[in-house]
């Protein structure tokens, strides 16, 4: 039966987003696949039952995700009640999969689940293979049920002939079965129509002739056992030679027919094609493991391929491919440019590697994956790669060009597991990608202990954050002209049990890498103007902030609101953008320090290193602070030409009405010569006895 989609259930369906609305984002589920699947075949049940039926279901596949070991027996029992509720309709099975493999994927729920993807493979298959277990199953037993009508009426025959042919008749003309009776040799004397459409069969051929070469030994043989009574009924699956000449799978239920004497006389054999639910079987395996877009394999294929060949002996190289700016693409050019353009680069990768012995896979998005055997040479393979990708594609009358990163894993050991091997070969992608586009790199071992380290860090930090390790420190600024202390820095230090204490930049770093920065950046500035109010101190508190601060939408309305909350005054708060964050053509970066100047905060820029291209925001932005790299600092004192340079920038800055910050000043004569130079206001260890808890602990040495 069906029901009208309501309006609002006319969109994907998701799974459960959290706790609170799993139930109610599981019915809209059960809702959405009930409608759609209430439109492949008739169900004997109200719409109500339907919905209710395949919530069930659906909680039932749900659950099943994050068991271990995988529950593969409750998917398949979810296939058969689909056959239960009679959901066998052409494209019932197909609709199911469909909506239940895109739910479960994506369920937010399940996503910390490893290796999401195959499990849900994993599932669907046991879900088809329960259904399709279940279908033959119920043939199986319709099968019996009418062999069961067929024998009681020749046996009812003899006691009343006319009205046992006649039922018999009836029962052969309405089955949509092959239904035929022979004699012990298999020599045919009844059919029914839908045996002879289904057949190809001359006059002197044997049922047993009909049976494929292949099988026909053990059919005959099955015959014979059920003859001399070891068996009251047949239960087969053997191929069969059909009328167009094609050979099908059959499901094939016989038994032994008695004759007046009650000795057997003839076999009854019904017969019913199931080749169209074996196709779709193999269709489903089919797209279960290949990407639907460019039909190579994906993922969950590549994977299983790639834990057969690390049982094997041999050399191996498994590579993976980053399309470089594949958003920028999709965004500029839309879908259809990107779908062209990811099915040319999979037609291309797959080109490149026909001569060898390979499986090249679509994982998403614009990666791709690559298993070779074999011992080639890498940097001859790599090279081929990159041409045939970097070619233009044309696509709607249009080239469009993109080069690639690469990730290769060369010669790993075979004990190592496939998620693990894939994972190495993604921070290879990454790793080439840190050398900017079109690069490739291998797999550094001593590296990616490194960034496991950084990333085992970056992942401990928030709970650092709320236990108290995080603190801030401060460090004073100096006026180089008189050796005053003019402002204070607030830095962050984090005593981390493991690796000691964890200095600013760092911190900024990690933090970035993981989202904290707009909170722990929030947090810093308003304890370090509370802080700074509160000592009574007449100094500038100077924040220098990370790209992702500069650039975020909300950061004039954090900041103001700190100062309100906090009292302090603005323009005792100088806040400084890296200026490669202002040089962008894109973001918020230029917008915000204008707004800020606008609200009388001190504007500065660091990082400065590029000297002639950096300064080009003197001209646009008001900026009255320059603070220089500590890598341009440090050349300053080795190079002549770099220290004219400096003293010219100086200049230049002054100019401006802007001043001019250097940090890292160690000694005396150091901070002589940068004073000489034209700076105006430094950092560093020669300023203080070293990062202070609180601003009155402040003062020069």
């Amino acid at each position: 039966m069906t029901t009208p989609m309501p309006e609002e259930e006319r969109v994907p369906a998701t799974m459960p987003t959290s706790g609170e609305n799993r139930s109610r984002e599981r019915a809209k589920l059960a809702r959405k696949w009930a409608y759609l699947v209430s439109m492949t075949a008739y169900l004997p049940l109200s719409h109500a039952e339907i919905e209710r039926q395949l919530l069930e279901l659906v909680s039932d596949l749900a659950d099943a995700v994050p068991t271990e070991p995988l529950d593969l027996a409750r998917a398949s029992g979810v296939g058969a009640r689909l056959v239960q509720m009679h959901c066998v309709g052409r494209t019932s099975l197909q609709v199911s999969v469909d909506v239940l493999a895109g739910a479960l994927l994506a369920d937010p729920e399940l996503a910390h689940v490893d290796r999401m993807a195959e499990r849900v493979t994993r599932l669907v298959g046991a879900l088809a293979s329960g259904y399709a277990e279940a279908i033959r199953t119920s043939a199986l037993r319709q099968q019996d049920e009418l062999n069961r009508a067929l024998v009681e009426a020749v046996s009812k025959g003899d006691r009343s002939r006319k009205a046992g042919d006649l039922r018999f008749d009836q029962v052969l003309s309405g089955s949509d079965s092959g239904i035929a009776i022979t004699d012990l040799d298999g020599r045919f004397e009844r059919t029914n129509a839908a045996f002879d459409a289904m057949v190809n069969r001359s006059a002197e051929a044997t049922f047993f002739d009909l049976i494929h070469a292949g099988d026909r030994l053990a059919v005959g043989a099955a015959y014979q056992e059920m003859l001399a009574g070891k068996a009251e009924r047949l239960r087969l699956q053997p191929r069969l030679l059909l009328a167009d000449g094609e050979v099908a799978k059959v499901a094939l239920s016989a038994s032994v027919l008695p004759g007046a004497d009650g000795r057997p006389s003839h076999y009854l054999t019904i017969v019913a094609d199931v080749t169209e639910l074996s196709l779709l079987r193999g269709q489903l395996s089919h797209q279960l493991l290949h990407d639907v877009l460019t039909g190579l394999p994906n993922r969950q294929f590549f994977t299983t391929r790639l834990e057969q060949v690390l049982h094997e002996d041999g050399p191996m190289t498994v590579f993976q491919l980053d399309l470089d700016g594949f958003p920028m693409i999709s965004d500029g050019l839309g879908r259809t440019v990107t779908d062209s353009l990811l099915r040319t680069v999979g037609e291309r990768l797959t080109a490149v590697m026909a001569g060898e012995k390979a499986m090249v896979a679509h994982f998403d998005g614009a990666r791709f994956a690559i298993l070779l055997e074999g011992a080639p040479d890498l940097v001859s393979t790599v090279g081929r790669i990159t041409e045939t990708i970097t070619r233009p594609v044309r696509v709607d009358g249009r080239d469009v060009a993109t080069s690639v990163s690469i990730g290769a894993v060369h010669r790993p050991e075979r004990r190592v597991e496939p998620a693990e091997l894939l994972r190495s070969a993604d921070m290879a992608v990454r790793q080439a990608r840190q050398s900017g586009p079109g690069q490739w790199a291998v797999f550094d071992p001593s590296r990616d202990a490194r960034d496991r380290a950084t990333f085992g860090l970056a992942a401990g930090m928030p709970a650092a954050w709320r236990s108290g390790q995080i603190r801030v420190v401060y460090q004073p600024l100096v006026r180089l002209a008189d050796r005053r202390m003019v402002g204070v820095e607030p830095l962050l230090m984090w005593n981390q049990p493991e690796h000691g204490s964890v200095p600013h930049d760092r911190c900024l770093e990690l933090a970035e890498r993981i989202g904290l920065i707009a909170r722990l950046g929030s947090w810093l500035l308003r304890r370090a103007a509370d802080q700074l109010r509160r000592s009574g101190r007449d100094l500038m508190l100077a924040v220098d902030l990370t790209p992702n601060q500069s650039a975020d939408p909300e950061l004039v309305a954090r900041v103001l609101h700190t100062l309100n909350d906090t009292g302090l005054p603005p323009e005792r708060l100088q806040l400084g953008m890296p200026v490669p964050e202002l040089l962008t053509e894109y973001g918020h970066a230029a917008e915000n320090l204008r707004f800020l100047a606008e609200a009388g905060i001190r504007t500065a820029i660091h990082d400065v290193g590029n000297l002639a291209a950096d300064l080009i925001v003197l001209e646009e932005l008001p900026i009255r602070v320059v603070r220089l790299s500590p890598r341009l600092i440090s050349r300053a004192g080795r190079s002549t030409l770099t220290a004219k340079a400096v003293t010219d920038l100086a200049a230049l800055v002054h100019s401006a009405e802007a001043t001019l910050t250097v940090g890292g000043i160690h000694s005396q004569p150091q901070a002589n010569w940068w004073h000489r130079t034209g700076a105006d206001v430094a950092t560093g260890p020669l300023f203080s006895t070293g990062p202070q808890d609180e601003i009155s602990a402040l003062s020069m040495p």
